[in-house]
């Protein structure tokens, strides 16, 4: 999640800002006053689209949906907010058995959802999405389902750490570190299935 973070300052908000100076610059050197008052206009609207970015920023990473409801009405209106913005058909499928989880493993099957489905958006060129969550009474297992572009998976991988980018590789490492399994695969007319994999902890 650290990465998720650093991912979505640097490229997200950091652009913004970027965005934002420069056009500062240019109002200082601007003498005619419809050029000033654009540029006025447009720095304005920066602003708002930083301050945007940043309470969805705090709202990712603890909605306070899962304090007051649990994990499946967060994810709902997280994955709604991604179809409105992108335009992604996404099918959210929740199987549970209506056990409150532990509040670490809630945030946890968050945190792994947000970046695996904000990767699609950015990168797999993809029509629909299907997220799956099953509660069983020993795991809690997710999977997605895109009709994306295919990649080779080890090579895109090995690519992206190189790079440093976030993407699978945000999803992969919130997996690890919470114990659980993360697998992948991208075939042809098939499209790209992730799966994840959680020893279930109820409260």
């Amino acid at each position: 999640m650290v990465s998720f973070i650093a991912h979505e300052l640097h490229d997200e908000i950091g652009q913004v800002l970027t965005a934002i100076n420069t056009n500062l610059g240019l109002l200082e050197l601007a003498t005619d006053r419809q050029v000033r008052a654009t540029r006025l206009a447009d720095s304005f609207k920066l602003v708002g689209d930083a301050l945007k970015q940043v309470c969805d920023l705090a709202l990712n990473l603890r909605p306070s949906l899962l304090d007051d409801f649990g994990l499946i009405p967060a994810l709902e209106r997280h994955l709604n907010r991604q179809v409105q913005r992108s335009g992604l058909a996404i099918d959210f499928i929740a199987q549970s058995l209506d056990l409150k989880l532990d509040p670490t493993l809630e945030i946890t099957c968050f945190r792994v959802i947000q970046p695996a489905v904000t990767n699609v958006v950015r990168h797999a060129q993809a029509t629909r999405l299907t997220v799956r969550l099953v509660q069983t009474e020993a795991a809690i297992q997710i999977t997605f389902e895109d009709d994306g572009k295919v990649f080779e998976v080890a090579s895109t991988l090995w690519e992206a750490s190189r790079r440093g980018s976030i993407g699978l590789l945000g999803t992969e490492e919130g997996v690890r570190l919470a114990g659980g399994r993360f697998k992948i695969a991208s075939t042809p007319r098939e499209g790209t299935e992730i799966g994840t994999g959680f020893l279930s902890i109820n409260t």
